[in-house]
């Protein structure tokens, strides 16, 4: 049968429009998404355990009318004009926007993206639904197949995130299994619109997306097409091929596609589960450190390589939980090197993909927790949210296991700083001596790279390293905090890592806090020294808003609640579980003022007169966004 856009009727079925709910789960950083998306995808199905998933991310141009049934395509595009031209102002502009784009551009970017020792899109050759990855992808929403075990991609979403680089909406599929090959185009339209010459208003109204197709709507063609004129190896090797039309190229897309690469999926790299060709560039186990010298200012890429690079001075903890064990790759840095540290825990599960972290701030240490393939990993990827960036325990409906997984993670988390709050403490790293490593251990409640060409060592090559097993055994830490003191507890948002208007959240100086670590009693006390005996004022709300993404500056904005005199203030970070710590700064202005510190944590003394508008502007020494809480204490005049 003959090839060409088909557009399934909508046949009483729901209406679809231009904002699509999977596809704006991508749409703060698409490039990003795109990337750990994509490539988690082609890892998922790996075929030889042995070798490693290979990916080509190539940038090509093709001239408009070799694109297959575009002239099809665009009248779909008129059509969803036509539909909406009377009361739909932004429907007409997206779709005109594509017309005037197709009209306009001899040459359409495309990008394409292929992989290789996987098992390409298995059930091509069937309409059966059982296992059949070739339907999920081009048909599905909100599910997955991909088999058994420890897989990273599991909600069925991220299939959508390539679509939000094409500027027409437009990509194309062509894969080769053992058993078959086929190829198909999905166009992701609004629904409604008229199908070929039937009218608007009649009752043949289209879903919106359609396929270049034969037969069936989601039949593929029986053959491989190869949009890139000059690829052409998918004939010999089973795998897929993504190419996307239109492909949106903004200028610094180069750059965060690879530091995205780098950053998610460093660790299946060093354990040569992956390797990537980019754009030219190798990026493979061998190549990576060259990359990530010439390439990478990224702070957290580094500090992950800086681990993995370096082994022999990284301490190996083995974490055990209820469900399963896990491990922790601890490197901490002495005060020469502390620009080195990214003050966090990156955790990475199987195969190699990071999933979130977690925040030490004003800690030289830098973490990797790696969460196998095991029966934890199986219970957190149930957990995990749509862009696989954050464990979310409410996923699960029984409430016996959320209450356990629940428990895991709160377990693991606090294990976590356990370890790192002894090693600091520890007469090994006792001469670091790194801000507020007192106030470092946590309640015991619940709750240099090789030269080119040279292989990187990696985390197999443990010969050298000692494994600590992190049981229930430790001490509990014997100081204990005060129970009388009030503190701001915070209405914590979403503090993004990547964009640039993220905003640290409001907070409010009104309730009675928890206790946590670094928390000082009122009248804050050091050691056994009174530093000042002054009242923690309640009733104000702050605005804190970060000046930049690493820059680490911040700006406090409040109104003052009454005249008072001496005031001194502190800054908390808090991590996914509003754990505190102190945040150290370099620097306070007030009024064009520079504000004293004798320890770099509390600043003062300043005045403030009731209804003034406050604002001061600090310095701290983070590289990247954290939730906070501030702090003032006075005399009141």
């Amino acid at each position: 049968m003959e090839a060409k856009w088909r557009f399934p009727l909508l046949g009483g079925g729901r209406l679809k429009g231009i904002s699509d709910g999977n596809e704006e789960t991508f749409k703060g950083f698409p490039y990003k998404s795109f990337a750990r998306e994509t490539l988690q995808n082609s890892i998922d199905v790996r075929v030889d355990d042995n070798a490693p998933v290979r990916v080509e991310i190539s940038k090509f141009y093709i001239p408009r009318e070799n694109i297959p049934g575009i002239e099809d395509y665009k009248r779909a595009l008129q059509r969803c004009i036509n539909l909406w031209i009377n009361n739909k102002d932004e429907y007409v502009k997206v779709y005109q926007a594509m017309i005037d784009y197709l009209d306009n551009t001899a040459l359409i970017p495309c990008l394409r993206i292929s992989d290789f020792n996987t098992t390409g899109l298995i059930g091509v050759d069937t309409q059966n639904l059982n296992n059949n990855n070739y339907l999920a992808l081009v048909k599905g929403t909100g599910f997955s197949s991909k088999g058994i075990g420890v897989k990273g991609g599991s909600k069925g979403v991220g299939k959508n995130a390539a679509f939000l680089l094409s500027k027409l909406n437009l990509v194309f599929y062509s894969t080769k299994t053992e058993k078959a090959c086929g190829s198909i185009g999905v166009g992701r339209l609004i629904s409604g619109f008229a199908y070929d010459n039937i009218e608007i208003n009649g009752i043949e109204k289209t879903q919106g997306d359609g396929y270049y197709s034969i037969g069936n709507a989601a039949d593929p063609i029986k053959e491989i097409i190869s949009l890139d004129p000059i690829y052409n190896k998918r004939q010999n090797y089973n795998g897929t091929d993504i190419f996307i039309v239109g492909f949106k190229e903004e200028s610094n897309w180069e750059n965060e596609v690879l530091t995205s690469i780098l950053d998610s999926f460093l660790h299946a790299i060093f354990k040569e589960r992956l390797e990537i060709e980019f754009n030219g560039i190798e990026i493979n186990a061998q190549t990576i450190g060259s990359i990530i010298k010439n390439k990478i200012t990224d702070r957290d890429v580094i500090a992950q390589y800086d681990i993995f690079s370096d082994i022999e001075n990284v301490q190996v903890y083995e974490i055990e939980t209820e469900i399963d064990s896990c491990e922790l790759y601890l490197k901490v840095y002495n005060r020469t090197e502390y620009e080195k540290a990214a003050n966090k825990c990156f955790m990475v599960r199987y195969p190699g993909m990071g999933i979130m972290n977690i925040n030490f701030p004003d800690y030289n240490i830098s973490a990797i927790c790696v969460i196998p393939n095991n029966d934890l990993g199986k219970a957190l990827l149930e957990i995990e949210n749509p862009t696989h960036t954050k464990w979310e325990p409410n996923r699960i409906e029984d409430p016996n296991v959320r209450s356990v997984i629940k428990k895991t993670i709160s377990d693991i988390q606090r294990k976590i700083r356990k370890i790192i709050g002894e090693a600091l403490s520890s007469g090994e790293f006792s001469e670091i001596d790194p801000y507020g490593a007192g106030d470092f251990l946590p309640d015991i409640d619940s709750g240099d790279s090789a030269s080119e060409g040279e292989k990187e060592k990696t985390i197999d090559e443990e010969q050298n390293v000692t494994k600590l097993k992190i049981n229930e055994t430790f001490e509990k830490n014997p100081r204990e905090e005060s129970k009388d003191g009030s503190g701001l507890e915070p209405t914590i948002g979403s503090v993004t890592s990547d964009g640039d208007d993220a905003q640290v959240p409001d907070g409010k100086n009104d309730g009675e806090g928890g206790s946590h670590p670094g928390k000082e009693p009122r009248g804050i006390k050091e050691g056994d020294s009174i530093l000042f005996q002054k009242k923690e004022i309640s009733g104000i709300r702050y605005k804190v808003v970060s000046l930049g993404r690493t820059t680490g500056k911040l700006r406090v904005n409040f109104v003052g609640p009454e005249d008072l005199a001496d005031c001194y203030i502190k800054i908390y970070s808090l991590d996914d579980n509003n754990n505190k710590s102190q945040v150290h700064i370099e620097s306070l202005t007030f009024k064009d003022d520079e504000i004293s510190s004798s320890d770099g944590y509390l600043f003062g003394p300043f005045d403030i007169k009731r209804n003034e508008k406050i604002k001061l502007d600090i310095k701290t020494n983070y590289k990247s966004y954290f939730a906070s809480e501030v702090r003032i204490y006075a005399n009141k005049k």
